[in-house]
């Protein structure tokens, strides 16, 4: 779904929170948590959401040094 950037599915049991964050470098990538009942919602929004970033910043990161490695190699 376009647009859609983070979701929260609240029962009696627990949570579910997924956060989804599209990137030029690495395409659409998700994160999802399980919680008890009665979590802090932003926290753990903040939480999944820095997660992610971390991980596509290293995606990037070694995206770019293995480009950069095949073009010293072609040299």
């Amino acid at each position: 779904m376009p647009g859609l950037s983070q979701l929260e599915a609240a029962t009696l049991e627990g949570s579910v929170f997924v956060v989804r964050r599209e990137d030029e470098a690495t395409g659409a990538r998700i994160i999802a948590a399980t919680t008890r009942p009665d979590p802090t919602v932003g926290l753990v929004f903040y939480d999944l959401k820095h997660c992610l970033r971390s991980v596509i910043d290293g995606a990037s990161e070694n995206g770019a040094k293995r480009t950069k490695k095949k073009a010293d190699d072609a040299t």
